[in-house]
Formats: C-alpha cells, structure tokens, sequence
C-alpha cells in the first residue's frame, strides 16, 4: 500500500459539533510508518496553534481525533493536520495528503451558522429555457413566432421567438417527473424584448409571451403538489436600456463612465442594451433587495412562493459600474431572500473559481463551472472554456477537482450545482461529438460526484448543437427522435441517486487516478458507491482495492447487473465505467 494515506471530512463518524462551541475531528491513517505525534493545526486570530491528537488504535489503520475551538473572528473555521514520524512528516487538507504545510485556501473549513437547506441534497434539477421547451396554444403571442424546431440564424439568436411558455412547461410536467427530476431551474421569466430575457423591462411583470402571473401560480402549484422544487433566474446586475427606470431615473439607478456624457454608462460586457446598475444607490437596494415589494422579496411570497433564486453575473454587482463592494451587496441580496424563507436556495452564477461567495456567509452554491462542468469537458471532451484543445490525464483531473472542493466548506460542496452544458455553452454531446459511450461516463460522474446534478433540457434525449443558438434548440416532442436508450440510461443514474444515500450526502474519496482510468467512492455511514471510468480507447489494466475505506467485513454489489462480488475489476474495457455499492457489515 501507499507509504501513508489519510482521511477526513466534515461526516458522522469524522467530525461532530459540541454544544460547548467547540468540534471534535477524526481523522483515519493508513501507514506502515510508526506515527510519533499527530496534531490539529488551527490559526485562531491569525496565529498558529498545534492541538495535539489522541491516537485511538495501533495496527495499520490508526485513527486520530482532537477537539478545537471555532474560530471566533470569522465565519468559518479552517484546520488541517500535521503527522509527524521521525524525520518525516505529512500534512492532510481538503485536496488530500501533502509533503509540506499546505495554503489556508486548502484548508478544511466549517461555516459556524449559514448552511444549505437539507433539501438542496436531495435534489436532480432540470434546466428550462422557457421558449424552446414546449408552446401551448392557450397563450396568444403578442409577436411574431419561428415555427417550432426552426432553425435561427446567428443574426436572428436574441429576437428569434419559438413561443414557448409557462403552460407548456406545465403541459410536461409529467415528462420531467417521469424523468425522475424533483427541481426546475427557468432561465428569465420577466418582461423583455429577447428571448433569452436577460435584459429585462420590468421586474415585476411575467413576460406576455410567456403567459402572466395566474400561469406562473398555476405551474409552481402543481410543480409543489408533485414534491418537487423551482428556482427562477434573477437578473441583479443589469437591466434593459428600455426599463422605465433608465429612461426616468437614470442618476438615480445607473452610472457614467465619462461625467456629462450620456452615452458613457456602464453596460455588461460593452453591451448597450445592457446597462448595470449602481448598487451604491438607495433605489436601487429598495427595488431589488431590501424594500418590503424588491423584486426578490416579491416572487418569493404568495402567491407565488418560488424556492429560490438564481443569480445571474452576480459578482459583478456593485458600485459605479465595478463590482466594488461586491462582497457587501451580495451578502445583502443573499440575507434579504433568507429573510422571506431560511429554506431558499441561493444559487450564484460564477463561470470561474468562486469560493470567495461560498465560505458560508452568502450564497448556498454556484453554478459549479470551475469546478466540475470545466475539468470535465477537459477530460472527455479535450476543450477548455474557450473551446481550445487541451489534454489533460486522470491525474491532472483529479488535481483540478481536489483543489476546487478543498476552496469551500463540505456542506457547501455537497449543494454546488452540477452540470455538464447549459444555455451559455455548447451541448456536451455536441463536443462529444456525439459519442454515446463518452456522455454515457460523463451523466455516470455527473450522477455519482458531489454536488446537485443538472439536467440541460434535452440532453436526456440526445439534444446536440454547438453555441447560441444551435445550444438552445426546440425540444422535438416526437418520441421517435428521442435517443431512448441514453433517456433510460438518465433515469437509471437519477434512480440510483435517490436510492443510495452516499451519492447525496457522501464524502468524496480518491481511488486511482492513471492516465485515462480514473475511480473514486463517496462514503456515508456503512454505504459507499465506488465509480470507476476509462475515456481511453483501449482497455486498461488496473490495480484496485477497497481498502482505503478502512472495513474489514465489506458486501459489494455490480450495481450494472446486480450481482454480488468479492472485489473490484483488474480492467477495464475501452471508453466504459462501471459502478460498485459497498456496505460495511457490523
């Protein structure tokens, strides 16, 4: 075995909250190496403390655990631990084992008050752009419509409208739940004159085409009868330039870049159809945040009761067209939506590494691009965010997720939202360049890796296309186009997600990482799921155990057919995964 491996994380039976302020860490070490000393390194205000630990067993598996103080001076606790063996010594932080004292931005780390609500777990989400997802005719289109599956041209991608609407969302319903999806993130909703709606009119005002408020009612009703959740999209960093406040309280709500020239406001990304507003104005805060009717208070109440909120470009928000005092202002946004209900889901929009916003003072997740949706199509797809080629092995994939999962609080690890494509991407299958073997291994670690998996609309059938607007194309609600065996294959994985509890609330544990096989188990309680995937075109030897899980009595189940067996494969076939369920006997 490896000369020495550690374990911890923030679960039953590693770490446990005292009613005296403090917590008790555990930690488990496997090594052939005669431990001398173990301790817990902390940093309570800004200075170096060493708690040392209590060994608890001798043998090659040893565990250690120590009792700290939280960090009374910030809004989470950061440790790791230091193991000293003669001459030597290792360190453990959140990316696993390290020869020297690791960066606090490794550290583990526990938020002492605000964690995601326990339901957030729990979820599969489906991800909904309202005009491309199903028309129902009952709605009259106040504009000019493309047939349904037309194809848009690049000039026509913003003002192409396919009319589809909020009872067509309704109409499906029994689609998504047969899917087996239990939450529905919609792009924007709101009055606008594009079908993206990200330059919205009005805050308070469904958009016509889409249906009014009594379909809106109507459809997060019935999304609530079924026990299922919504989120919707707020756009809280900009508006349109046709919003009423632009053209009647422009000083009041907006910027200038050049004093006395009207022309020179701040817009997003230099678009002039997109002018940001400045947070350092009082109207501001009381429209969006913290006046008793702000847009986000609104939606949150009855009738409407929404579970949520998506925040588009929210770290750019701030003052005077910068997203100076972005940290103030989000916390804000993210208090006043906790005020209306502490179970809401506050979910950030972030294309980059955005574990400033998720240390347990504001949001809840991120759109997890950085950290899953980016090495992934690395991985599988060999492109970047740019779509430039890149080649990346099994150990440069499990370096990239370790140190984006190390950056943010376990709780918060396990509420990230998961997803492979989205409206602002290509579709995965698209760069997969529609290799059903490859998507089939990147739903299976979409499925199995910490965080909340999201569907794009479509993708569960073989929806493919390359960026806006080939990305957000009609559903075909002809069953006949439908790629079934990759729709079955979704609703398996979403089975054995609700079915096995590891895969929600299980701490991540690294297996092997090789050129193209890469393994890992999510451990919870006496459960583990072990995946194991091979990109490769070959098949792929393999040396593979289950002894860093630290059981002596294991029953392991082929979850592919069922069948009980005595140990994990030696190989593995060309571009395959397989999944194994472990359960520790007592």
């Amino acid at each position: 075995m490896n000369n020495f491996f550690a374990f911890h994380q923030a679960i039953d039976g590693y770490f446990s909250r005292n009613e005296d302020n403090t917590m008790t860490l555990r930690c488990r070490v496997m090594t052939d190496a005669t431990i001398d000393k173990a301790y817990i390194r902390i940093e309570p205000n800004n200075e170096e403390v060493l708690i040392e630990m209590t060994q608890e067993d001798l043998g090659s598996q040893q565990w250690w655990s120590g009792t700290i103080a939280f960090d009374p001076g910030n809004s989470v606790t950061l440790y790791v631990f230091k193991f000293l063996s003669s001459k030597q010594q290792w360190w453990l932080d959140g990316r696993g084992v390290q020869s020297f004292m690791p960066g606090r931005e490794s550290h583990f780390r526990v938020s002492h008050d605000v964690e995601p609500a326990d339901w957030i777990y729990d979820q599969v989400f489906y991800q909904i752009f309202p005009d491309r997802f199903n028309r129902c005719d009952s709605i009259e289109p106040d504009r000019p419509l493309h047939s349904w599956g037309e194809t848009l041209t690049h000039e026509e991608r913003a003002f192409g409208f396919h009319g589809g609407n909020l009872p067509g969302i309704e109409q499906q319903l029994d689609y998504i739940q047969d899917l087996g999806v239990t939450a529905l993130y919609l792009n924007p909703i709101f009055l606008s004159s594009t079908n993206h709606r990200y330059n919205i009119d009005d805050y308070h005002q469904i958009d016509p085409l889409l249906g009014d408020e009594s379909h809106l009612v109507s459809l997060i009703s019935n999304v609530h009868q079924r026990g299922m959740k919504i989120l919707l999209d707020a756009v809280v960093n900009h508006t349109s330039n046709h919003h009423q406040w632009f053209n009647t309280q422009f000083d009041e709500f907006y910027s200038l870049r050049e004093a006395g020239n009207p022309g020179s406001y701040h817009c997003w990304n230099g678009f002039k159809q997109l002018p940001e507003l400045n947070y350092a104005c009082e109207g501001v805060q009381q429209n969006m945040y913290a006046g008793d009717s702000a847009f986000l208070r609104h939606w949150m109440r009855a009738p409407y009761h929404i579970d949520g909120w998506r925040l588009d470009a929210v770290h750019m928000v701030g003052e005077g067209g910068s997203s100076q005092q972005n940290a103030f202002y989000v916390k804000a946004i993210c208090d006043a939506i906790r005020a209306e209900n502490d179970q809401a889901y506050v979910l950030g929009e972030h294309f980059y590494e955005a574990s400033q916003w998720l240390q347990g003072d504001q949001e809840d997740g991120a759109m997890n691009y950085y950290g899953f949706a980016h090495p992934i199509r690395a991985f599988l797809a060999g492109q970047d965010i740019a779509y430039h080629p890149i080649q990346i092995s099994a150990q440069d994939f499990e370096q990239w997720l370790s140190e984006a999962r190390a950056k943010i609080p376990f709780k918060t690890q396990l509420a990230q939202f998961n997803l492979l494509d989205s409206h602002d991407t290509a579709r995965f299958y698209w760069m997969l360049e529609e290799n059903d073997a490859l998507m089939r291994i990147a739903v299976a670690i979409l499925f199995c890796y910490p965080g909340v998996p999201c569907i794009f609309y479509g993708d569960e059938v073989g929806m493919s296309g390359g960026n806006d607007p080939d990305c957000r194309g009609c559903f075909d609600w002809d069953s006949a186009s439908w790629n079934q065996p990759m729709r079955a294959f979704y609703q398996q994985m979403i089975t054995w997600r609700k079915e096995l509890p590891a895969l929600r609330y299980g701490a991540y544990l690294p297996l092997v990482a090789q050129d193209d096989v890469w393994a890992f188990a999510r451990v919870y309680q006496n459960e583990a799921v072990v995946l194991i995937v091979n990109r490769g075109e070959t098949q792929h030897n393999l040396v593979l155990s289950s002894d860093r899980l630290g059981w002596d009595n294991v029953t392991m189940t082929d979850l592919m057919n069922g069948n009980e067996v005595g140990s994990l494969p030696d190989a593995m076939a060309p571009q395959s995964f397989r999944m194994f369920k472990l359960f520790k006997e007592q």
